[in-house]
């Protein structure tokens, strides 16, 4: 197994009380002779009774289930082939299940195909359910690791649309880019021209000029929207050289 991953303050040595780390242990006996016993231990999971038990720190997100079945995909005879295991249980997932077999992705990255991990990072940024989006794009690295640009720039979009915090995204400083910062002043000027409300977040992404070519982006709105309205809340947030 595996001791560190890049998922905020995960410390998979974290117990869940006796009872439950001793099911756990059954499972992981189970597995090693039936790996795929996985997507049923995955979902027998959610009847183990872990309410006070568990004191620790864990990931936003995380719940005490998310780790146990952190715990049964780092099984060794289910780790090697993680990937697709989890693919099996969204057959049958409901809205828990996916949310946290997302959440599971960072675990798998090092052992699985690139390409099945990216598809199925796009499957979850396709939704237009928050919970869902915010378990793919919120406090794991892999979108800022894996994205292209072009599906990069879709997706924080995407969390404005659907009023889904940016900031929480890994990654969202560092791959800041002249194309994202238009397309975030194209969308606080639609706002404004419907009288809708800016999120905070548009600012968050445009505040400073990420280069000569940003700046000009930024000027271009400013005059060609001089609705204003829109116009004052530029040079409000956004200094102008």
């Amino acid at each position: 197994m595996k001791e560190t991953y890049q998922i905020g303050n995960l410390d998979l040595e974290s117990s869940l009380g006796e009872e439950v780390e001793g099911w756990l242990g059954q499972q992981q006996g189970i597995l090693r002779e039936n790996p795929p016993h996985f997507p049923i231990a995955f979902s027998l999971a959610a009847r183990q009774r872990m309410e006070g038990l568990f004191d620790g720190s864990l990931p936003l997100g995380w719940t005490p289930l998310t780790l146990l079945r952190a715990k049964l995909l780092l099984s060794e005879s289910v780790f090697e082939k993680g990937l697709e295991w989890i693919e099996e249980c969204f057959r049958t997932a409901d809205l828990g299940e996916s949310l946290d077999l997302y959440r599971l992705l960072p675990l798998v990255e090092s052992e699985c195909d690139r390409e099945a991990l990216v598809w199925r990072i796009g499957e979850g940024l396709r939704t237009n359910a928050p919970p869902v989006f915010e378990a793919v794009a919120h406090n794991s690295a892999l979108p800022a690791q894996l994205l292209s640009e072009e599906t990069w720039n879709q997706m924080v979009l995407k969390a404005l649309f659907i009023d889904v915090s940016v900031t929480l995204i890994v990654g969202w400083q560092e791959r800041r880019n002249p194309t994202l910062d238009a397309m975030a002043l194209r969308f606080a000027s639609e706002r404004a021209m419907a009288h809708r409300e800016i999120p905070e977040d548009v600012w968050n992404l445009v505040m400073d000029p990420i280069s000569e070519k940003g700046q000009l982006a930024v000027n271009h709105w400013v005059e060609n929207h001089p609705r204003e309205h829109f116009v004052h809340l530029l040079k409000t947030h956004y200094s102008q050289s």
